[in-house]
């Protein structure tokens, strides 16, 4: 009986042995930063602006970045868009230590395109999340709608891809509240003019 107990006890510590070299030898998974908009949800009124920054969160200092290029996808239908600005994440447009390589936006597709790239040969620390840029879009049809990244690429310094997720933005369109309580009082005013016109 001892004997079948030491030898089930050596089998496992054996087995607890190999499993704790396994998870020693094995590489620890990288923390993966992903893209997201900032708000990620919004409700804006008939006829307003939305503006979403474009940030890369929760990516590791040791891979500075040197490329980015990402189209952001959204609804015609319900936003127009008005305009976008690159932030200074891989240099300074003024300066001379990057180059905006956008495309022009595809209004009737939907599709905007914000690309950097650039020219230094070392970057000073970059924050943890920087902004890459952002867009802003005029409210013209009321609606929910999603905004998102189509194609998206990052590259480092050194021409390395790195790896990412996605994330995306909610957005509603609603009548703004002026336009709202005036439609209500219009209403009631038609309701009234109806019963005071009634007969008897």
């Amino acid at each position: 009986m001892k004997t079948l107990r030491n030898v089930a006890t050596r089998g496992s510590l054996a087995l607890a042995a190999a499993a704790l070299l396994t998870a020693l030898a094995a590489p620890a998974t990288a923390q993966v930063p992903t893209l997201v908009f900032t708000p990620d949800s919004a409700t804006v009124g008939l006829g307003q602006t939305l503006m979403l920054d474009v940030v890369l969160v929760d990516r590791p200092g040791a891979t500075p970045l040197g490329f980015f290029d990402i189209d952001i996808v959204f609804n015609p239908a319900i936003l127009s868009f008005a305009g976008m600005s690159l932030g200074n994440a891989v240099g300074d447009i003024g300066l001379g230590e990057a180059i905006d390589s956008s495309l022009p936006p595809d209004l009737l597709g939907g599709v905007v395109n914000l690309s950097m790239l650039s020219l230094l040969a070392d970057l000073p620390a970059q924050p943890m999340s920087p902004v890459l840029g952002r867009v802003s879009f005029s409210a013209i049809g009321l609606g929910d709608g999603g905004i998102g990244f189509g194609f998206a690429k990052l590259e480092s310094l050194s021409g390395e891809v790195i790896a990412f997720n996605l994330g995306d933005a909610a957005v509603s369109v609603v009548p703004e509240p002026t336009t709202a309580w005036l439609l209500g009082l219009g209403a009631l005013m038609l309701a009234g003019r109806h019963f005071r016109n009634r007969p008897g």
